[in-house]
């Protein structure tokens, strides 16, 4: 089920802007709202996103918000996505990194995402903005990154997430987005 369909209250949280994200309380939100206010308000560290990012960020509240629960619950719990949104005079930047590896002969593989939203997406149409997180996010949960054939997935998948008016107007922003 998506988050988006469950209360009246959540459909009016995703109308709020950046800056009314950022002075919402965390503590009084409910449910998977107040983990995703956390997650992308909160000193999570997962998600780094640029403050004059506002676009992107309301973006990335509404892509989390309208996942399908179990998705947004495993990107924001798992911390197996690091997304960085930087603004344009940041020519760098770095986050530590650090996981277990146990020490026994079977090899466990560790999945990370990472995710860049360049600076000029905070220039597009909010739609666009949302249809390329979910389009990212979308790689990561389909573990695969390369080829026509894992676009064609991700756009797939982000269809039936419930992004597809979105997706369209992506399409129509960026010509190379064909699949």
């Amino acid at each position: 089920m998506s988050l988006l369909g469950s209360t009246d209250k959540l459909k009016e949280l995703l109308k709020l802007t950046a800056h009314e994200l950022k002075r919402l309380r965390t503590e009084d939100l409910e449910g998977h709202t107040q983990d995703i206010h956390y997650f992308l308000i909160g000193e999570s560290g997962c998600w780094v996103i640029d403050p004059e990012r506002v676009k992107t960020l309301r973006a990335c509240w509404g892509v989390l918000c309208r996942l399908p629960e179990e998705v947004a619950q495993k990107i924001i719990s798992d911390d197996r996505v690091i997304l960085i949104a930087p603004t344009r005079n940041c020519w760098g930047f770095a986050r530590p990194l650090s996981f277990a590896i146990p020490e026994k002969r079977d090899v466990t593989i560790f999945r990370l995402g990472f995710v860049y939203l360049a600076p000029d997406l905070e220039l597009q149409d909010d739609r666009v903005i949302v249809a390329t997180v979910a389009h990212e996010l979308a790689h990561i949960e389909i573990a695969d990154i390369v080829g026509k054939r894992s676009e064609v997935a991700a756009d797939a998948l982000i269809r039936k997430w419930g992004f597809s008016s979105e997706l369209d107007k992506l399409r129509e922003a960026n010509p190379n987005h064909r699949f």
